[in-house]
């Protein structure tokens, strides 16, 4: 996290601080946007795969 900070600030100095920002939040929205899709996924197949096979208890 103190990394990540201390990253945009030393490149905010480079180019424009509001334009890094809003391009970090952009790419982290993207990435939960994937996550929700995987994890459908994943629940999907594992009702799938739940159905097929008896629960192994």
């Amino acid at each position: 996290m103190t990394i990540c900070i201390a990253r945009t600030e030393k490149e905010g100095k480079k180019n424009s601080k509001p334009f890094k920002f809003e391009r970090e939040r952009e790419s982290f929205l993207m990435l939960r946007l994937v996550d929700k899709k995987m994890n459908r996924k994943l629940e999907t197949f594992q009702r799938r795969k739940n159905l097929t096979s008896p629960p192994s208890t």
